[in-house]
């Protein structure tokens, strides 16, 4: 659409996986937004509704605690033009976790209505 913006980003990403001395394992996914000199001068030629985003990113840690237990440690980062963005980007990010957390929490811990 005519106006409208183009977003762009390079993103590096990598899994990681190692046991802990204790024979725990361990597995990491990593996501980076980068930015390089070139791509910095090359912005510079680039039209109006081009828009580069040159950081942020997101790491998910998965560490096993015991034959039946794992911990989850989600964070990210990113750069924000205002305090509406941060909020809107807040909010999203809050809604992912949710999604998330729905898809892997067992739907049989939650009680049926009349269950009780």
């Amino acid at each position: 659409a005519q106006g409208s913006i183009n977003l762009r980003y390079i993103c590096l990403v990598r899994r990681h996986r190692w046991t802990e001395r204790e024979g725990k394992r361990v597995i990491t996914y990593t996501m980076r937004v980068a930015d390089s000199d070139s791509n910095k001068r090359s912005r510079l030629a680039e039209a109006d509704e081009v828009q580069w985003i040159t950081e942020g990113g997101a790491q998910l840690t998965i560490a096993e605690v015991d034959g039946r237990t794992v911990d989850v440690v989600y964070d990210h980062w990113g750069g924000c033009e205002s305090e509406l963005h941060a909020q809107y980007l807040f909010v999203q990010w809050a809604h992912y976790a949710l999604r998330w957390e729905q898809m892997v929490l067992p739907s049989n811990l939650l009680p049926a209505e009349g269950a009780i």
